[in-house]
């Protein structure tokens, strides 16, 4: 008899994207979850829960962290988003990261995101820094994989983040490579949540549209502030009433009919979307966040923003593709034309179509001099990316060599 294939053991209730709420121990067969519950234990949800009950639920949901404040309502729903986010992980195929940022240093930052760990693993979680080297990273990442993990923590960004490991996972969900000090190879799915932390945060557009912001408005002077309790402490405490009161919210929309509030899957995320997203929006838009300290908006906000914003490099393209607009008339143009915009724009001032055109290659490449062939190479790995409603595009070839174009979105 063929073994039942199994994704998950937990030992919290949890929902599924097809609308169910799983408070039953054992094996599921849709999900392939194991619900391990403490034989003393038997979780409790209402059946058509009242807008009462909800409002009761969605503090004792947040109650490790209630008493951060947030920047914004984006900020504060993007908080909510990310304990559901916990409690679901191992059903979503995809799932964002979670950036916890504030102004400065002791805001409370990584308490924050260890009590989202602590939640779901059951003890206080460990924390990691971000490796040097992209294969480094890669490495980190399998080893909790392997692990089972349910929860990692990149705490304490520095510099200018851009990884293709960490955005590759993300967007599939899984994990591949060799295992350390093994010869064994392995594809698995990444089922942990992750959580990273910074000060003033800079990601790059793909890990920026791959991470739910919530960003800590901690005051002028947050080591002053004192918390009566320990978020992580009191999320382990009360793990078992938090998933509860997730589940009473999961139950409270899909008696409703699990409405879409807003269009579209999240960048992708459908899963994630369903569970996370629209659920927070809806609680928003029924009046049943009211009941909590600050504003409920958008957790994907952040995964729709122009990323500019956060990445120094898509804004420096930005100014490039504006410049070589007006250097080209809209015209098609070749990598020795730009290169020839370049050189005279070193002469000029940056207010000028050369000058800004020489000042934003400078930028993205720190060389003073440039051949028309690495020139050529800066505009082949931006192909087709769109800042401010422009974009470069590739064309035909002009005696022999390639033509750029800047086009402009019509939307």
């Amino acid at each position: 008899m063929p073994l039942k294939p199994l994704t998950a053991v937990l030992d919290l209730p949890f929902a599924t994207p097809d609308g169910r709420v799983i408070t039953k121990p054992g094996y599921d067969r849709d999900s392939a979850m194991y619900l391990a519950l403490d034989r003393h234990w038997s979780p409790t949800v209402p059946v058509r829960p009242s807008k009462d009950q909800l409002r009761a639920a969605l503090v004792d949901m947040l109650a490790p962290w209630s008493g951060y404040r947030f920047t914004s309502p984006d900020d504060a729903a993007g908080l909510v988003s990310a304990v559901l986010s916990a409690l679901c992980r191992p059903v979503l195929r995809t799932c964002p990261a979670v950036l916890f940022d504030a102004a400065q240093q002791g805001s409370g930052k990584t308490k924050a995101a260890l009590a989202l760990g602590a939640l779901v693993e059951g003890r206080i979680p460990g924390i990691a820094t971000l490796p040097a080297g992209d294969e480094e990273v890669r490495k980190m990442l399998l080893s909790y994989g392997v692990d089972h993990a349910r929860s990692l923590c990149i705490d304490n960004l520095i510099g200018h983040v851009k990884s293709a490991a960490l955005t590759g996972m993300l967007t599939s969900g899984r994990l591949s490579g060799r295992v350390l000090g093994s010869t064994k190879t392995v594809d698995i799915a990444a089922h942990f949540l992750l959580t990273l932390t910074g000060n003033n945060a800079s990601v790059d557009a793909d890990l920026l549209r791959r991470t739910v912001w919530v960003r800590i408005n901690a005051g002028d002077r947050p080591t002053h502030r004192s918390f009566e309790f320990d978020p992580v402490e009191t999320a382990l405490q009360l793990r078992r009433r938090i998933a509860v009161a997730a589940c009473t919210l999961w139950r409270g929309y899909f008696e409703a009919g699990a409405p879409t509030v807003v269009r579209g899957d999240a960048g992708g995320f459908s899963d994630w979307n369903k569970l996370c997203r629209q659920p927070v929006l809806w609680l928003a838009r029924e009046g049943l966040a009211d009941s909590l300290p600050w504003g409920v908006g958008d957790p994907a906000a952040s995964m729709l923003s122009d990323a500019s914003a956060t990445d120094p490099e898509l804004g420096t393209l930005g100014d490039l593709l504006e410049a070589l607009e007006e250097c080209s008339g809209g015209q098609p143009f070749t990598a020795v034309e730009a290169q020839h915009w370049f050189r005279i724009g070193a002469s000029r001032s940056d207010r000028s179509p050369e000058g800004r055109v020489h000042s934003a290659l400078w930028d993205l490449t720190k060389q003073r001099e440039l051949s028309s062939q690495s020139i050529g190479r800066v505009l082949l790995n931006r192909r087709d990316r769109s800042v401010g409603g422009l974009c470069l595009r590739a064309g035909a070839k002009r005696q022999g060599s390639l033509l750029w174009a800047v086009t402009r979105s019509t939307h």
